[in-house]
C-alpha cells in the first residue's frame, strides 16, 4: 500500500487527489413539523422499548434512550422520511444493537433544525450515544440515497467492543457537516473506525473525524478515521485527526479533494 497526505491506498486501486470547491450541500425537500411519537426520555434504561420505527417526519421534542439488547433504539424506514434529532439525543444505554438504523430509499437523519424558527431546539447538533457493547452508532442499510447531518455521533474509549461511527452498506448516500469522535485524548481499549463504506457513490462531505488507536494495534491497520470497500465515493472538506491511518482505500476508487488529515 502507498501512503501520501494521510491517505492509504490499496496498491491494486488507484484513488485521485485534487484541489477545489467543497459545495457539496444538495437541496432536500421541505420538512413539515410533525409532532414527535417517541416515547419519553426515563432514568430507567429498561423502562423505554427500543425498536421504534419512525415511517413519517418526526421531529423529536425529548431525548430517546433506551435498551438496545434487542433492537436498535430508532429504525427510519420507508421512503423521503425525514427523521430530526433537534438537537436531542438517541442513545443506547445498553445491548449490541446499532442506535440507529436507516432502511428504505432516500431517508434523512438529521441533527438539528438549521432554520430554529420552526420548532424547539437550541441548534446544536443532536447526539447518538452508545453503550460500551454498542458497535455501530449509525447505520444505512437498504436501497441507499440516504442523507445523515449535523450529527455529533459520540464513541468510547472503554467499549468492549470494536466501534463504527457511520456503516454504509448501501449506495449513494451522503454523510454531510457530522462530528464523529471519543470524549477523551486517552487510548482506546478497542479498534475505532469513523465512517466505514461498503457501497458504491457514497458522498462524505465537510465532517470532523477523530478516533482512538488501540494499544493493541500495533501497525495502525485496524484504527481509520475513513475505511472505504466501494466505488466512486467522494471524500471531500473533511478533518480527520488521531487515528493514525487517515483514509484506507481497501478497494474500488475514490476522489479525495481538500481534506485536513
Amino acid at each position: 500500500a502507498a501512503v501520501a497526505g494521510g491517505v492509504v491506498v490499496d496498491s491494486n486501486h488507484s484513488t485521485t487527489r485534487a484541489n477545489g470547491p467543497t459545495t457539496m450541500l444538495t437541496s432536500q425537500p421541505t420538512m413539515t413539523s410533525v409532532p414527535s411519537s417517541m416515547p419519553s426520555m426515563t432514568n430507567s434504561p429498561t423502562a423505554v422499548v427500543c425498536g421504534v420505527t419512525v415511517t413519517q417526519p418526526v421531529i423529536l421534542d425529548r431525548s430517546h434512550e433506551c435498551d438496545c439488547t434487542d433492537s436498535p433504539a430508532v429504525v427510519v424506514k420507508g421512503t423521503g422520511v425525514e427523521f430530526n434529532l433537534n438537537s436531542f439525543t438517541v442513545a443506547c444505554m445498553a445491548g449490541s444493537q446499532p442506535v440507529i438504523v436507516v432502511d428504505g430509499i432516500s431517508n434523512s437523519v438529521k441533527g438539528r433544525l438549521r432554520d430554529q424558527t420552526l420548532r424547539g431546539g437550541n441548534g446544536a447538533k443532536g447526539g447518538i450515544v452508545g453503550s460500551q457493547s454498542t458497535k455501530t452508532r449509525i447505520q444505512l442499510v437498504g436501497s441507499g440515497n440516504h442523507t445523515v447531518q449535523d450529527l455529533a455521533v459520540r464513541l468510547t474509549d472503554t467499549s468492549t467492543v470494536d466501534q463504527i461511527g457511520v456503516e454504509i452498506e448501501s449506495s449513494g448516500n451522503t454523510v454531510d457537516s457530522c462530528d464523529i469522535d471519543s470524549p477523551s485524548l486517552s487510548n482506546a481499549t478497542s479498534d475505532q473506525i469513523g465512517v466505514q463504506m461498503k457501497g458504491d457513490n457514497n458522498v462524505l462531505s465537510n465532517n470532523y473525524i477523530s478516533v482512538r488507536k488501540d494499544l493493541a494495534d500495533n501497525y495502525w491497520t485496524k484504527t481509520m478515521g475513513v475505511r472505504s470497500f466501494g466505488n466512486d465515493c467522494l471524500l471531500i472538506g473533511n478533518t480527520i485527526s488521531e487515528g493514525r491511518g487517515g483514509i484506507l482505500l481497501e478497494q474500488g476508487s475514490c476522489q479525495v479533494l481538500d481534506n485536513d488529515i
